[in-house]
């Protein structure tokens, strides 16, 4: 697409420079009240858009939260020797 549009403004401007290609592309190119995009860039009537570009800075915050890995290990053995067991329901 950028290349195309490149192509017309070079020919536009190969016409303007050219008043013999100008009179081919058109028959009335001589006269006053002609007016095309070639004779609009000769007479510099071509305004360019005044824009402001500012730049957009985006931060982007990574949290990273650490899994604390807790080995529990008692110091006391709580579990129930083989001979020691609940009731038996009678």
């Amino acid at each position: 697409m950028a290349v195309a549009l490149l192509g017309v403004f070079l020919s536009v401007f190969a016409l303007a420079l050219s008043e013999a290609l100008h009179r081919i592309l058109h028959a009335d190119a001589c006269a006053p009240e002609h007016q095309c995009a070639v004779t609009t860039l000769q007479s510099g009537q071509v305004e360019t858009p005044v824009t402001a570009i500012e730049p957009v800075v985006a931060y982007v915050a990574v949290f990273f939260t650490a899994q604390p890995q807790v080995d529990f290990v008692p110091s006391v053995d709580f579990s129930l020797p083989p001979s020691c067991g609940p009731p038996a329901l009678s």
